[in-house]
């Protein structure tokens, strides 16, 4: 993506997460640009981008402005990544992104709604006896949203580079077995004969989880829920057993040998109990 914004627009005053985001935004995508804070946005031009100010096209305080079709209204942070954020980490993840972080930003900014990251940027406005200016102020938190936001995307780069590797690892049964945990579910959200995922725990031996499914997904016996060490290892068999999630995801042991008799079980004893209905 070629560097062509030297200038981005937006206004001056109190700031909010959206106007943040926004500029920590293009500054990711344009490290030259030159975010100036203005009243009155300037006339369009080839070299700049007007925001959150000015009723253009990344602005949402006209009466028409844009809406989603779920019903979120758009903010300029959402107008602004539905541009760009195909570009740098594929439609996809872009789409998912917005799903996740942006919409709330977007609705708290143009409802009022509670958000606590919204919350969180906005604690950096000066008090009203600061001797620091609005504007130093606003270039803080640009540079904590700028970071949260290189920390995100390479967290979708990072899923992306372990597609294939995911894809590759051993399968036994409807279990797969993960060398190293790596982020798993986009790679096999297709996956629909595999209903458990293991790999190295890193506090220490293995742990099994379930794959989610639009059907409904394999849970650990809720027999097994909530307990750990010693209860759990009498109340499942298994004699390397250390935790299971209080809700049924997640069940931890010392081999990889126990954590697939955890699934064996698991699924042994719902197709038991749905025999028995």
């Amino acid at each position: 993506m070629r560097t062509t914004i030297k200038f981005g627009y937006t206004h001056s005053g109190k700031f909010h997460a959206d106007d943040v985001f926004s500029s920590a935004l293009l500054k990711y995508i344009y490290p030259d640009i030159k975010i100036i804070r203005c009243r009155i946005a300037p006339p369009p031009s080839q070299d700049s981008i007007i925001f959150d100010i000015g009723m253009g096209k990344y602005d949402h305080h006209q009466p028409d402005a844009e809406i989603r079709p779920n019903g979120v209204p758009y903010a300029a942070f959402g107008l602004l990544w539905r541009k760009f954020g195909a570009k740098l980490i594929g439609e996809e993840n872009a789409q998912h992104f917005d799903e996740t972080f942006i919409q709330p930003l977007d609705n708290s900014d143009n409802t009022g709604e509670k958000n606590l990251l919204a919350y969180a940027i906005d604690v950096y406005n000066p008090s009203w006896d600061s001797v620091l200016s609005v504007d130093k102020a606003f270039e803080q938190a640009v540079d904590i949203a700028g970071e949260i936001l290189r920390r995100v995307i390479g967290r979708y780069e990072a899923t992306e580079r372990a597609k294939e590797k995911v894809l590759e690892s051993r399968r036994l049964g409807d279990v797969i077995i993960l060398e190293q945990y790596m982020p798993y579910k986009l790679a096999l959200k297709s996956e629909e004969d595999i209903n458990f995922v293991v790999f190295p725990s890193n506090r220490g031996g293995y742990c099994i989880t379930n794959m989610p499914k639009a059907n409904g997904e394999k849970r650990f016996p809720v027999e097994w829920c909530g307990l750990e060490n010693n209860r759990l290892q009498e109340a499942s068999g298994l004699g390397s057993a250390t935790f299971c999630h209080k809700n049924g995801f997640l069940l931890s042991a010392e081999t990889v040998e126990d954590c697939l008799k955890a699934s064996e079980k698991a699924v042994w004893i719902e197709k038991k109990q749905q025999d028995n209905q």
